[in-house]
């Protein structure tokens, strides 16, 4: 299988603002929304995280009792991440990986996450990496997917939300040379890739706002 190579993202320099500008930006909803998933995540499970982020879902997971796996392309993303693990107590239980998550081939997991994270891929690659998380899932497992929600309401309001989400991708864009893209529809992936939707949770824009956040949980069937 062939897939375009990640190395043009520089993710190293997004690091230094990432998780104040995603907390400004979503008014806190962006970590609302993975905090969400740990509902889903039972001590012991094995979960990996596609992409460090802010770090913070991979320990609230590991304060859950899981087994986490974080891989990210970025040494400064992770080394952000790895101060705010090892600050949280529980370096123990996180394994960090620096590398391409889609050369991590070597085990499967009860939980795989993908936050904010194929939005960074074009409109070929995304459906390719998201094949890939998904066979790292044993039977029965669960995908995650926290990310902006597709498009609804009236022509006003999608007029709005996608104002919304360009100036993110346009921001990532610049910064950390990101296709520009529409909003993708994750779910419409899921029949492809064995997966049954279980549950699908928005969130509001600051909380009370328009609801342009969506979680996505899907079990993997045989």
């Amino acid at each position: 299988m062939e897939m375009k190579k990640t190395d043009n993202n520089n993710y190293d320099l997004a690091a230094y603002f990432y998780d104040s500008l995603s907390h400004l930006y979503s008014g806190f909803q962006i970590l609302a929304c993975k905090a969400y998933q740990i509902n889903h995540i039972k001590a012991g499970d094995t979960v990996l995280y596609a992409g460090a982020g802010g770090g913070d879902d991979a320990i609230l997971a590991a304060k859950k009792g899981a087994e986490v796996t974080v891989v990210e392309l970025s040494i400064n993303m992770l080394n952000k991440s790895k101060k705010k693990i090892e600050k949280a107590g529980v370096a123990d239980k996180i394994t960090l990986i620096h590398g391409d998550v889609f050369q991590h081939t070597d085990r499967q997991y009860d939980v795989v996450a993908a936050n904010f994270f194929l939005n960074v891929f074009d409109t070929q690659t995304m459906p390719v990496m998201a094949k890939h998380l998904s066979g790292l899932l044993r039977d029965g497992g669960l995908f995650m997917i926290a990310d902006f929600g597709p498009r609804r309401g009236n022509a006003l309001m999608r007029l709005l939300q996608q104002g919304y989400y360009g100036a993110a991708l346009l921001t990532f864009a610049l910064i950390a040379k990101n296709p520009l893209h529409q909003i993708y529809d994750y779910q419409t992936q899921f029949e492809a890739l064995c997966l049954q939707t279980k549950n699908v949770e928005d969130f509001g824009l600051f909380g009370k706002g328009p609801r342009w956040y969506r979680v996505l949980i899907a079990e993997k069937t045989a």
